[in-house]
């Protein structure tokens, strides 16, 4: 099972959701109709997301005839946790959810732990980080190439002043070859940089933050924080 929960969960009314094409195509999660016929009262936006290691999501709600669905915020939740494809999210509470994530294999999720902040996706600067593992921030400057520390790449990847290859993992699983150029001065991605940019929609000012997830096989979890709202 998942890792350190915090305080006691919430009591209240539950429902569980199996991660689908629809939920990780469209970036937004509808909360189902019953549940929101009988508890709807409760369900005014924002809303906030619980993890067992005591981080909190806000969320926005998005209001449609019947349909309520958790949108604003919903992405960049559903990247920092790696929620893919047929994982299983379980949630209970009202206007305040504590979720559980259960992956394919059906087992919780190990959390990152180490942070209690309330993330607000619209505060780019508030970014919850996983202990133990180096994460950096970068925010996207509309170039082929991209604003990566050098002191992060030394550390981590390589001491030397080289290209290094490394590859770029997001959520839902797939992975980027990137080249990165590193001189005295700087380290860049630059081949791959491109076609991961353009797979992943990336914007002028949208964060990614990176997170060292193998320094061996030297991977980068990449999770991406939009610059705007989504409409």
């Amino acid at each position: 099972m998942g890792s350190s929960r915090s305080s006691s969960p919430v009591k209240g009314p539950q429902f569980f959701k199996i991660i689908d094409s629809d939920i990780v195509h469209y970036q937004k999660l509808r909360i189902p109709k019953r549940f929101v016929r009988e508890h709807e009262k409760n369900l005014s936006s924002p809303v906030f997301l619980e993890v067992p290691s005591g981080a909190k999501w806000k969320i926005e709600l998005v209001k449609s005839g019947r349909d309520v669905w958790l949108q604003t915020g919903w992405k960049e939740f559903a990247d920092y946790y790696s929620i893919g494809l047929w994982h299983f999210l379980m949630y209970e509470g009202g206007s305040r959810f504590q979720v559980i994530i259960f992956d394919t294999s059906a087992s919780e999720i190990e959390y990152p732990i180490g942070t209690t902040t309330t993330y607000d996706v619209n505060d780019g600067e508030k970014l919850p980080e996983a202990s133990g593992r180096p994460c950096k921030k970068a925010k996207l400057d509309g170039t082929t190439k991209t604003s990566i520390p050098i002191s992060f790449m030394q550390e981590y990847l390589t001491k030397k002043l080289s290209n290094v290859d490394v590859t770029l993992q997001v959520s839902d699983g797939r992975g980027y070859l990137v080249n990165c150029a590193i001189s005295a001065k700087n380290a860049k991605f630059s081949t791959g940089w491109k076609q991961f940019a353009t797979d992943n929609n990336l914007a002028v000012g949208d964060f990614c933050v990176f997170e060292l997830i193998d320094d061996i096989k030297k991977v980068l979890k990449v999770a991406i924080f939009r610059a705007e709202k989504d409409t």
